[in-house]
């Protein structure tokens, strides 16, 4: 798993969140972080948390989450899911120009971000298209397909069955 310092957070209980819930969210952020802005959305039971998150070291995803699980141990197995679902790494800055800007009852909780948005330096850079490594298996067939097989024979369905029978089982 690959380091990273920005985060967004949503925080969505059941039954809205609690002004206490809110403030212990704030307090954890405000103590980790080099940067953060977290505010409320809407209002009664649909109240939730949204942040936006730069912490002061990298650390992995699974880190984030299980701090965030030991700050809120009461929750019950369908919201400690959806927490955990509200946590994502942020890779710019849509999370808190767009999605954070929608004017639906939203109250600023704290915040405490660059005046000139120069927070992209902090990003990571966005998923590349990586070569997706193969099962072991797999790599193990490939290697013998080349080891045993000529070069001229085309791959295609038929000839790969031809193969793993051969491999499978011994011809006499």
């Amino acid at each position: 798993m690959s380091k990273v310092r920005t985060f967004a957070l949503t925080f969505r209980p059941r039954d809205g969140v609690t002004d206490e819930q809110v403030q212990k969210i704030s307090n954890w952020c405000v103590g980790r972080s080099t940067y953060h802005h977290v505010i409320t959305e809407k209002t009664g039971s649909a109240r939730h948390v949204h942040v936006a998150l730069v912490l002061r070291k990298e650390v992995t995803r699974s880190q984030v989450t299980i701090q965030m699980k030991r700050l809120f141990p009461l929750l019950s197995e369908q919201e400690q899911r959806v927490w955990m679902q509200g946590i994502k790494i942020m890779y710019n800055q849509d999370f808190l120009d767009v999605y954070m800007n929608k004017d639906d009852d939203t109250v600023v909780i704290s915040s405490n971000l660059p005046e000139d948005k120069c927070l992209d330096a902090y990003f990571p850079p966005p998923l590349a298209a990586r070569p997706r490594r193969l099962n072991n298996y797999y790599q193990e067939l490939m290697s013998m397909w080349h080891k045993h097989v000529p070069p001229h024979v085309e791959v295609n369905t038929m000839n790969a069955r031809h193969f793993l029978f051969k491999m499978m089982y011994a011809e006499n």
